[in-house]
């Protein structure tokens, strides 16, 4: 959040900058493959962000290692690895599948009950309900190629603690709501790099929204500020996803081809937000906007 409002400062000293909308990037997966490359843009985000992207890509290769560590040891039934079977496949379609029903009637039945300015927003998610089960069923459609491992079960940037220097990763008991037979299920740990990349997405939404109610960022900059907020958030996520894949290397807990690796982070996304759409309803909470937004970007244009 620090690194945020000093962004956008420095965005709105950079009057040249400001006045126009910034780069139009790629996908996330094909960004993160180029995130190396000297371009104009790593070069603008260079500037505008300093030395922050170095820490996201340390935290990118921690987690990988963490990764790593939990899935070394093969002869213990607690901790190796394994194969994703068609059935599991068709387990976690199902699952996904139950969780939208299940949610899209909770958020129906509650509509009345949303800030009204917030029911539009509900509405237009409740009308692509089909959209997003075609999305998980994508998940049918490829043999995924990857081990499932131990994983976080509940990683967001605040499982990261910063020392200055480095992370410490902390709290491994996944998460509550969830029965303990059901977090002790071996997942792709790519689920975890999904909950980080929510994480990045409510941070960005978060810092803009206090710019914006401290008065810093004026009612005639919303519409461009919120653009290099997006830019912000689009490069923070490649920055963790490059270093992450770099980390990782060939390690049998990833998919062997880039289509793999895009229908599962998408699967986990999708989930996570519509977890939290049923977690926002349950605490009558504001926050419910960004999960519901979020929902959006997944058919307007898709997170990855």
């Amino acid at each position: 959040l620090d690194n945020i409002r000093s962004y956008f400062d420095q965005v709105m000293v950079d009057s040249s900058e400001m006045a126009k909308s910034p780069p139009v990037l790629a996908d996330l997966v094909t960004l993160q493959a180029q995130f190396e490359e000297d371009t104009e843009s790593k070069q603008l985000v260079s500037h505008l962000m300093g030395t922050y992207l170095a820490n996201v890509q340390l935290l990118g290769q921690r987690t990988a290692e963490f990764h790593a560590a939990i899935a070394a040891d093969p002869n213990d039934p607690a901790f190796a690895p394994e194969p994703f079977s068609g059935f599991h496949q068709r387990s976690i379609y199902q699952y996904n599948r139950n969780l939208t029903g299940q949610v899209f009637l909770r958020l129906r039945d509650q509509l009345s009950t949303l800030d009204e300015d917030l029911q539009p927003l509900a509405q237009t998610v409740l009308g692509y309900q089909e959209i997003y089960l075609e999305r998980f069923r994508q998940l049918l459609d490829y043999k995924i190629t990857a081990l499932r491992t131990r994983y976080h079960g509940d990683y967001h940037l605040g499982q990261a603690l910063y020392t200055g220097k480095d992370f410490i990763l902390i709290d491994f008991e996944g998460e509550a709501s969830r029965n303990v037979s059901e977090r002790r299920i071996k997942r792709s740990p790519l689920r975890d790099v999904g909950g980080m990349l929510q994480s990045i997405h409510y941070a960005a939404v978060t810092g803009f929204q206090s710019e914006v109610e401290s008065g810093m960022i004026h009612p005639e900059q919303i519409e461009v500020m919120q653009q290099w907020a997006d830019f912000w958030e689009q490069w923070v996520s490649a920055a963790f996803l490059n270093a992450y894949l770099k980390a990782a290397g060939t390690a049998n807990f990833l998919p062997a081809t880039e289509r793999e690796l895009q229908v599962l982070l998408n699967n986990y996304l999708l989930s996570k937000a519509i977890f939290d759409v049923d977690y926002k309803l349950d605490n009558r909470s504001r926050e419910i906007e960004v999960p519901l937004r979020r929902l959006v970007q997944f058919v307007d244009a898709q997170p990855l």
